[in-house]
């Protein structure tokens, strides 16, 4: 549901004399008709006629005045109104981030073998567009791990430029001792910047690392990609079929 200023905040009519004029008189008829009114021919009836003329005149210029300050009131009290709306409308966060793909690297490929209890490096390739408000920096990442409810820790490391994703350029259709070599590119992670601007997405790189766990257990964990900021935090939660399997892909370290 889209927040709204409350009632008389969002007013479509725009500002006219004839609108003014009927403003001022309807207030100026009721300042007339009112309280004062009262006090006035009060003091009319104890004062000979022509005093009661300059009762009553005066009476007129302070309703006039009144309702001239009350019409005025009014519309300041409704352009308050909307500027506390979109104040609080700036200071509200709203921002999206979604997971495109997972990359999992062992610590040590030292006598490692599938299944095998390890650390792990944790690639995490996401977007982030900031919605709200017009800039934000960026307090810190967060990676939870988890499965079956046992968590397993992740920390944020800011050294994604130190690696970089190789890939396969073409596969060949038969590999033969005479086929040469598959070609390689090499592309840089690029890691988020210390701020997001409103309106620009950023697919950028993240890099964390795990305590002991295994491979099965990173593939089945429920993994969310936690962004903070001064005003909140914003998620996304991955799905099984975001991590990189064996598609000719690999991260390493730049040597």
């Amino acid at each position: 549901m889209e927040n709204r200023p409350e009632n008389g905040a969002d007013s479509a009519e725009s500002p006219t004399i004839m609108r003014f004029l009927q403003a001022i008189v309807g207030e100026w008829l009721t300042s007339m008709s009112g309280a004062a009114s009262v006090v006035f021919t009060v003091i009319a009836l104890l004062v000979s006629l022509r005093s009661a003329k300059l009762v009553f005149t005066t009476l007129a210029i302070v309703c006039a005045v009144t309702a001239s300050y009350r019409v005025w009131a009014a519309e300041r009290k409704a352009l308050i109104r909307v500027q506390n709306f979109l104040m609080r409308a700036e200071s509200t966060l709203k921002m999206k981030v979604q997971i495109w793909k997972l990359y999992l690297v062992p610590l040590s490929y030292v006598n490692y073998k599938r299944g095998d209890i390890a650390r792990f490096h944790v690639f995490v390739f996401a977007q982030v567009e900031l919605k709200r408000p017009n800039r934000i920096s960026v307090s810190s990442c967060d990676l939870t791990l988890e499965r079956y409810g046992h968590p397993c820790n992740a920390v944020y490391r800011d050294d994604i430029s130190n690696w970089s994703l190789t890939k396969l350029s073409a596969s060949p259709i038969k590999l033969t001792p005479k086929s040469p070599p598959p070609k390689l590119d090499h592309f840089s992670l690029t890691a988020f910047g210390s701020s997001f601007q409103q309106g620009i997405p950023m697919d950028r790189w993240m890099h964390f690392t795990t305590d002991d766990t295994t491979e099965d257990d990173l593939h089945n964990s429920n993994i969310r990609l936690i962004v903070n900021t001064p005003l909140g935090s914003a998620y996304d939660e991955s799905e099984d079929d975001l991590w990189n399997y064996d598609n000719g892909e690999t991260i390493g370290k730049n040597s």
